[in-house]
């Protein structure tokens, strides 16, 4: 189960690049000091690559990330199309909220690529 892929790291990385860019790039997240986007962009781009490359279960996913399944689920289930409603804002406080976001960011990033 907790086998890796060859370049999984890698194509996370290009998906989280990807998505970071959706919201501006670095630059823009370190001077509005927005970077609690990094790590929810980085936890989703590594669910999408697990689920649509790696066709990996969402239970598995979740084991191998340390996450509830609820979690994984929201991540997969975010709509692309509302990202574009998030890169403005800073991270929402809702952990389900942030999930969304961050999951449809990168969604968005993956359809572009």
């Amino acid at each position: 189960m907790g086998i890796q892929a060859p370049n999984t790291d890698k194509r996370v990385l290009e998906l989280f690049a990807g998505a970071v860019r959706e919201v501006g790039g670095l630059r823009r997240l370190v001077t509005e000091r927005r970077l609690g986007w990094l790590p929810e962009l980085l936890a989703s781009s590594e669910v999408l690559v697990l689920q649509e490359e790696e066709h990996r279960q969402l239970e598995e996913i979740a084991e191998l990330l340390g996450m509830s399944r609820d979690t994984v689920e929201n991540i997969l289930a975010a709509p692309a199309d509302r990202a574009g409603q998030c890169v403005d804002m800073p991270p929402p406080q809702a952990m389900e909220d942030r999930e969304l976001a961050s999951g449809g960011l990168v969604r968005r990033a993956w359809s572009s690529r």
